[in-house]
């Protein structure tokens, strides 16, 4: 499957409908975070909680960095504890 980066034009290959919902839903939710959307509870635990709950995917740490990677493309702050993100091996 190929998803079509509107700012440049070009076409990257994703590896499955999983990876494609997830960027979705992050690139979605940041543009909500960026016209300062109220949501609940406030952006930070909502990225921290969100985080948590990819504990059990494959990949985990790189949706973590993506995650924190469109949101300072957007110009929004870091959140400490995204960039100290730690997961336990699997062996645990």
């Amino acid at each position: 499957m190929y998803h079509r980066d509107p700012k440049t034009g070009l076409s990257e290959r994703r590896n499955s409908y999983v990876l494609e919902m997830f960027t979705d839903s992050v690139d979605f939710d940041i543009k909500r975070e960026s016209r300062r959307e109220p949501i609940g509870t406030d952006w930070s635990k909502n990225w921290i909680a969100r985080c948590k709950d990819l504990s059990h995917f494959e990949g985990r740490e790189a949706m973590v960095q993506y995650i924190i990677k469109k949101r300072r493309e957007a110009g929004l702050p870091d959140i400490s504890e995204l960039n100290e993100w730690k997961f336990p091996s699997n062996s645990q």
